[in-house]
């Protein structure tokens, strides 16, 4: 299994690195210290799934 950072979510998916830490923290994480990582099974799990998610960044998570 292999783990993910944001940086690493931002590649590839295309997102900004803020927004790939908000989806990070919306799966089943794993945080070492104050890194967020996220598998990439469950990440590709979650992105092809067929129904509809919405997830929303505030101006706190901007400001990461």
């Amino acid at each position: 299994m292999r783990l993910l950072s944001p940086g690493q979510v931002a590649e590839v998916t295309g997102l900004p690195y803020t927004k790939a830490l908000v989806l990070i923290k919306n799966l089943a994480y794993t945080r070492i210290d104050h890194n967020y990582y996220v598998s990439e099974t469950k990440l590709r799990e979650f992105l092809q799934q067929d129904c509809i998610v919405e997830l929303r960044t505030t101006k706190e998570d901007e400001n990461l």
